[in-house]
């Protein structure tokens, strides 16, 4: 923080009401599009916040726009904050959060101007009268007087350094030479410039914590004392003398690093021999003067001050050549009298806001009454907040485009000491929706403020509405829409709020219950059940919808769906439709309840249903067909050695017979012995396999007892089957195994699943 917050500030209480508007949807701006939605609040006397969103026909989409305007003289105070240092950089809440920390309330606040890597400031900057940095360009500087009036220039001030420095006469060495130094200062506190890297600095404690050194060149700087002229303004000359000066030529060490109050003078040696060659006659006490001029007289009266990167505005004309493309933009305008107006929009963010090109910021400014317009910080930089009647802090209301907000080296800040009476006390109702549906509800609450825009303590306001019903309990209420289409006024004793009732949706989108994604197709088990909601959208603004706005229908083979869009699937593999309808549009979500199971004689629930989607799945098994798998068909020997292979990780594609890869593997790992591929394959046959597949694991032989045809088991396969059963991998049919039987491809598929599972 500075030493001095404000130079002078306004002390007289206002007691205002806060109005809150919405302007009919009809009007239009010619430079961002047609008016949906329009907000208007009163943050305090001559503070106005306006909030809008408005249609782009070309873009097909929305624009949201932030401003706000402040009447100069009101006492409020427009501030330019900047860190401890030039170079440090902070959000603009942060940057709101410091002052409220010291006894203001921050009415509003926009990001401020451009800056470089570093930290440092492009352009000029003039916190509580004094300049803090003047680079190389100054561009387009806004001023702010002390009673909040602002004005733009676009002069280029001019820094010299001037010295006159004695050296030795080789033919009189005991009389000096005395010369006179007069050169351009590049920059103050300001980025090295690569247009400019043999030029002349100057640098005092506000830039950083210490000087950087090009360790690329030798450099010369000088240490000053400040003896006359006061802090650095843009009409000023300074006198210094020399306290000390480093030569890393001479070996001297430069650490960077000012002492309290002392200013330095710096060069890097870039084919500049006459600046350094000047430099390095000074000698301590010699007298240097730095002075600036060329910035109009409007300075004299600035207390704040920063730099925007492109002229929007100039007398009321837009400024041409300005760049394209459709960003999210920051902008200072000026009105004729003085008023500044504090401009954002959005960008980056398809269906919430698109951008503006600086031309369409400028013909803006100039439809919102401004003549002269700034460019600022844009991009992710662009941000707006301020503090809303009914609250104690600071919050930012736009939706910066990369999701955060960016720390920025500078804002501009609209400020009044806490307590100052700003508003008549009231109540500031707010609501989640803009838009509602015919019919529909909103929830609102209502805020109570004092005369300072704080918390108070009231709970029951008078709650009034046209255009719908209302229903309140103190601070909230329910607002139902009537059926006309229409702008409607809710109001609370000091404020009102305006809502946007609609018959008829621009877009209507399906989601289930929940989630934010929209669906256009929906996969379920049979009998499986879903909710869906149904959300729609008003030029792209969500509308306040009910369950009873919006109509369900299904086809009837695929399940069932009630009013409050709840389906149940069909018991069967279908393909259908469900659609929704509200507000005059209708969507369709294209539904396939399927168990997993592509196969027509598999049935959708069955013992071996979920083992052939394993074996599908997992690309054990195939179907003889894409649509028919065979169930009840043998498997053959020839198979199962095909599938263990695969599941080995050999390639078993091409092989030819179909068979031949896969019984040369079991035949070459002792799986099988590689006779009658195609005969059928037994129970035990499978099992002893599979035991084999397994190393062999051991097993208790009297697994087999408890089955009647037990011993049955043929005695090459009793280990094997013995095993299949402790494990769980076979089991029988009413107490028997029938271990010579034929395995059919459906119990093949059960016991490969319980394998692989185990």
């Amino acid at each position: 923080m500075r030493k001095r917050i404000f130079r002078r500030l306004a002390t007289a209480a206002l007691s205002l009401a806060v109005t809150l508007s919405v302007l009919p949807t009809a009007l239009a701006s010619a430079a961002m599009g047609e008016n949906r939605t329009v907000r208007s609040t009163e943050l305090a006397g001559g503070v106005t916040l306006t909030t809008r969103n408005m249609w782009s026909n070309t873009m097909s989409d929305l624009r949201a726009e932030y401003y706000i305007t402040c009447t100069p003289g009101s006492g409020v105070t427009p501030i330019v904050y900047s860190g401890k240092y030039v170079t440090s950089t902070t959000t603009v809440a942060n940057a709101a959060r410091a002052m409220e920390s010291v006894g203001y309330r921050v009415l509003g606040g926009i990001n401020g101007g451009f800056f470089n890597g570093d930290g440092t400031v492009v352009g000029a900057l003039m916190t509580e009268g004094v300049v803090r940095s003047l680079d190389l360009y100054n561009y387009a500087m806004v001023g702010f007087t002390a009673d909040g009036h602002a004005f733009m220039d676009e002069s280029k001030p001019v820094k010299t350094a001037s010295w006159t420095a004695s050296a030795e006469s080789e033919e009189a060495p005991d009389e000096p030479v005395l010369t006179d130094y007069s050169f351009p200062i590049a920059g103050f506190n300001a980025l090295r410039s690569q247009d400019n890297l043999g030029g002349l600095y100057l640098y005092n404690q506000d830039f950083n914590s210490r000087v950087n050194q090009d360790a690329r060149r030798d450099c010369v700087a000088v240490v000053l004392a400040r003896q006359s002229g006061g802090d650095m303004t843009m009409d000023c000359t300074l006198t210094f003398a020399v306290e000390g000066k480093c030569d890393t030529a001479d070996d001297d060490v430069f650490n960077g690093v000012l002492p309290e109050g002392r200013y330095m003078l710096y060069a890097n040696d870039y084919d500049n021999p006459g600046l350094l060659a000047a430099l390095r006659a000074l000698r301590p006490g010699d007298k240097v003067t730095v002075s600036v001029s060329g910035a109009s007289e409007k300075w004299d009266d600035a207390e704040y001050g920063l730099t925007g990167l492109y002229p929007l505005l100039r007398n009321g004309q837009i400024v041409s050549g300005l760049p394209n493309g459709s960003d999210p933009r920051t902008a200072i305008g000026i009105m004729a009298d003085g008023t500044p107006l504090l401009y954002t929009i959005d960008g980056r963010q398809n269906g919430y806001s698109v951008g503006a090109t600086y031309e369409m910021v400028a013909e803006r400014l100039q439809e919102l009454g401004c003549v002269y317009g700034a460019a600022m910080d844009g991009g992710g930089s662009t941000t707006l907040g301020a503090t809303l009647p009914g609250s104690a802090s600071f919050s930012v209301l736009n939706s910066p485009s990369g999701g955060f907000q960016r720390a920025v080296n500078n804002c501009v800040l609209l400020t009044v000491p806490a307590g100052t009476a700003i508003l008549s006390g009231g109540y500031y109702p707010e609501s989640d929706w803009q838009v509602v549906l015919t019919g529909a509800s909103v929830n609102l609450t209502a805020k109570n403020y004092d005369a300072a825009g704080n918390p108070a303590g009231g709970t029951s306001p008078n709650w009034s509405a046209k255009g719908g019903a209302l229903t309140s309990n103190g601070l909230n209420a329910v607002y139902t829409a009537g059926n006309t289409a229409g702008d409607y006024q809710i109001a609370t004793d000091g404020g009102a709020l305006t809502i946007h009732v609609t018959d008829t949706l621009s877009t209507l989108t399906l989601s289930k219950e929940g989630s934010s994604s929209s669906l256009s197709s929906l996969t379920l088990e049979p009998k499986a059940s879903v909710s869906l909601t149904a959300a729609g959208k008003w030029w792209n603004l969500p509308v306040a919808m009910t369950d009873s706005d919006v109509t369900w229908r299904c086809d009837a083979a695929i399940g069932t769906i009630d009013a409050a869009g709840n389906f149940t699937a069909a018991d069967a593999n279908v393909s259908g439709k469900i659609t929704a309808s509200a507000g005059g549009k209708t969507a369709t979500l294209s539904v396939r309840v399927y168990n997993g199971v592509p196969f027509t004689d598999v049935p959708i629930h069955s013992w071996y249903t979920d083992a052939v989607r394993y074996a599908v799945e997992h690309k054990l098994m195939n179907g003889v067909t894409d649509t028919v798998f065979e169930p009840g068909v043998p498997a053959t020997r020839g198979m199962l050695m095909t599938i263990l292979a695969r599941m080995s990780g050999v390639s078993t594609a091409g092989s030819h017979p179909w068979y031949q890869t896969g019984m040369d593997w079991a035949v070459a790992k002792g799986v099988s012995d590689g006779t009658h591929p195609e005969n059928v394959i037994t129970r035990e046959q499978l099992a002893t396999m599979l035991w084999r597949y397994a190393d062999e694991p051991s097993a208790d032989p009297s697994a087999l007892s408890d089955f009647s045809d037990g011993e049955r088991v043929s005695p090459w396969a009793a280990d094997a089957m013995a095993w299949a059963v402790e494990k769980g991998i076979l089991e029988g049919f009413g107490g028997a195994l029938s271990p010579k039987n034929s395995a059919t491809r459906a119990q093949m598929a059960v016991i490969l699943m319980r394998y692989c599972q185990m």
